[in-house]
């Protein structure tokens, strides 16, 4: 595996999120009720950004320290 993720909000993951997820297409050919209702989600989400993030993992999974997620990891080196 070539990629690990962990829990840090970057600033190209921050103006990812800043993308609406419809694209200028989709929005000219919705319904004015879906249009409105995209609008005022973008709306919320730029009033709520995003300050924290948390991935989750399944048992098994390698973790960016190395290890095994699911294996016993007290802190201590």
């Amino acid at each position: 595996m070539d990629r690990q993720y962990n829990n840090e909000v970057t600033p190209e993951l921050l103006a990812a999120m800043d993308q609406s997820s419809l694209t200028a297409e989709q929005l000219a050919e919705m319904d004015d009720e879906g249009r409105v209702l995209s609008e005022e989600q973008d709306e919320y989400i730029m009033l709520h950004p995003v300050t924290v993030l948390w991935r989750k993992a399944v048992s098994g999974i390698l973790t960016g320290s190395g290890l095994v997620n699911g294996e016993v990891n007290d802190g201590v080196s």
